[in-house]
């Protein structure tokens, strides 16, 4: 019985640890490079929310968006090709400028919970995404093998998107040249094989919902 349970949850265990392996790293990385700011940014924060009036006088012709200089990172760059389900709802960094759909739950949260609290809590939702998406990837897996279906091309973008996640974890510590240039190049690679990824599972999916259309009609 152990060895059937521990043949079907391989892959939706393996896949979660060596993910969390790749990610954790650079999310350390990308919070470290934000954290010794975030006294500073705290204290404008707090003028903001003590002065709201302030903000309101502001003439349009000052509004300037935090966002607009953005440049995304080799650690971000690394969460969003490697996890991109979890990057894409939840963020690649604490940076609000870095978040995905969570975005709008953040900016509620301002100026009611402190930065380094809602920091903590993007990490843990990204942390929790990153699990979740790859034992889903890995149950299906899992079913395929019980099934005695082919895995090959279920194998492959998967392969892809570990692997470029491995070449891209050693370069988020390098300056940039070289080591940015495997970043970006390792990162389209680990890119498109989600892409691919992605659009398998929605064949699936669309092929699933037309044969239950077909069985209630006949």
């Amino acid at each position: 019985m152990s060895n059937i349970l521990v043949k079907r949850f391989r892959y939706a265990f393996l896949l979660p640890v060596l993910h969390l392996a790749i990610a954790v790293p650079a999310m350390f990385r990308e919070n470290l490079s934000i954290w010794e700011f975030v006294p500073q940014a705290q204290a404008v924060e707090d003028h903001e929310r003590d002065h709201p009036e302030q903000i309101s006088a502001a003439p349009d012709d000052f509004a300037w968006s935090p966002c607009y200089e953005y440049r995304i990172s080799p650690a971000a760059r690394l969460i969003l090709t490697a996890d991109l389900p979890a990057a894409l709802l939840v963020g690649t960094s604490p940076n609000e400028c870095a978040l995905g759909a969570a975005r709008p739950i953040m900016t509620r949260l301002k100026y009611r919970v402190r930065m380094k609290s809602r920091m903590i809590l993007v990490d843990c939702l990204l942390f929790v995404g990153i699990i979740a998406q790859w034992f889903l990837v890995g149950r299906w897996l899992d079913r395929l093998a019980a099934l005695s279906k082919p895995l090959r091309r279920w194998i492959v973008p998967n392969a892809i998107i570990a692997l470029g996640g491995i070449v891209m974890a050693p370069t988020i510590f390098g300056r940039e040249g070289v080591a940015e240039l495997i970043n970006i190049v390792a990162g389209l690679v680990t890119l498109v094989a989600w892409l691919v990824l992605l659009v398998m599972f929605a064949a699936v999916g669309i092929t699933s919902m037309i044969r239950k259309i077909h069985s209630t009609h006949d």
